[in-house]
């Protein structure tokens, strides 16, 4: 082939949809699906619930009859958001999708470029062009032993990530820093507002994350709200700050084995996690100069350094590009506060 001629099989169109249009708008098209609710219906439909034994070979299944029918990548677009549905333990699963779409991609013409290229190849040549499912023959049969021999081996062959384990569902491990106190009719904190209790505990390393009010939980806890009898506080405190916090308030401390993660979020009040980025609103200030709860309406629960859970006064932490932070407020503000501050969200995960 004369030199001039080397790269003309990149002007083909179909590599051109797929490098130039597929594949750019293939995270544009994922979120969009999520956001949508259109993949949590497919899976309702079509898959187990997770945790089940076929989860992940219906999970390969239906991407690869999805990539039958249309462009594998844009399949793989489709099944990104329920193969990440599983949190930490997606990662089980990413791969064996991706050779699942391929595979599928194989058993009609327009389930994957080569195929259409091969078609209008043979065309061009004189011959007769190739129908949807003249592929299928032979595509089935591949496509058939590649899942058998994807789910058969999987488990050996798909590299474990050792960082999506335990260690990240556990990045904030904030279980043994939370712990519930309820206003009794002798404590000092009744009647006074968020606001009104920060000079009283000054120099105790303790935040109030929520308050449960006749069995509701406040979105990030309005400083000017005052606090009424039998309301329940929920703070996150290191345990030597603890005691000396309700003992100063006069509050009565709940079972410390009951408050979990779970109580800070209900269908108003979310949590997001959020990376700090260059150039940030935040980079260089201390968390008491952020003024994050008065001027966004929004609680730091928690921040993480290079993986590393900060254990100090988180006051005067001073933020830097790269942390990770746990941020709790009305789930319908928190991606644009975050925004407005400079982070960029985390892929969701189940916290």
């Amino acid at each position: 082939m004369p030199g001039d001629n080397a790269f003309v099989g990149l002007s083909h169109p179909a590599v051109i949809t797929v490098a130039v249009i597929t594949v750019a708008a293939v995270l544009v098209l994922s979120r969009g699906l999520a956001l949508s609710g259109a993949t949590d219906l497919l899976a309702k439909w079509l898959l187990p619930k997770p945790g089940t034994r076929f989860e992940v070979s219906s999970v390969l299944g239906v991407g690869a009859l999805l990539s039958s029918v249309m462009n594998n990548v844009g399949a793989l677009a489709l099944m990104l958001p329920i193969a990440g549905r599983d949190g930490p333990r997606s990662s089980r699963v990413l791969m064996p999708l991706a050779f699942a779409t391929i595979l599928g991609g194989l058993i009609t013409a327009i389930g994957t470029p080569p195929n259409l290229v091969v078609a209008a190849m043979r065309a061009e040549a004189g011959g007769e062009p190739f129908g949807i499912f003249d592929f299928a023959p032979v595509g089935l049969v591949v496509t058939a032993v590649g899942l058998i021999f994807i789910a058969v081996f999987r488990r050996r062959l798909v590299p474990t990530n050792a960082g999506s384990g335990k260690e990240h569902v556990d990045t904030f491990e904030m279980e043994d820093y939370l712990a519930e106190a309820r206003v009794g009719e002798k404590s000092a904190a009744l009647g006074l507002t968020i606001a009104q209790l920060d000079p009283l505990i000054a120099e105790l390393d303790v935040k109030v994350v929520g308050l449960i009010r006749s069995g509701r939980l406040v979105a990030a806890v309005p400083r000017l709200v005052r606090l009424q009898l039998d309301d329940v506080l929920m703070v996150e405190a290191p345990p030597q700050d603890l005691q000396p916090f309700l003992t100063k308030l006069g509050l009565t401390a709940i079972d410390p084995g009951a408050p979990k993660v779970s109580l800070l979020q209900s269908n108003e009040v979310g949590l997001f996690e959020a990376i700090v980025t260059p150039g940030s609103h935040l980079e260089g200030r201390s968390v008491l100069r952020a003024r994050l709860q008065r001027q966004y309406g929004i609680n730091l629960l928690a921040v993480s350094r290079q993986g590393t859970p900060y254990r100090g006064r988180l006051r005067s932490f001073r933020f830097a590009a790269g942390d990770v932070l746990l941020l709790q407020g009305e789930a319908e503000r928190l991606r644009d506060v975050a925004g407005a501050i400079g982070c960029l969200p985390l892929a969701e995960r189940r916290l």
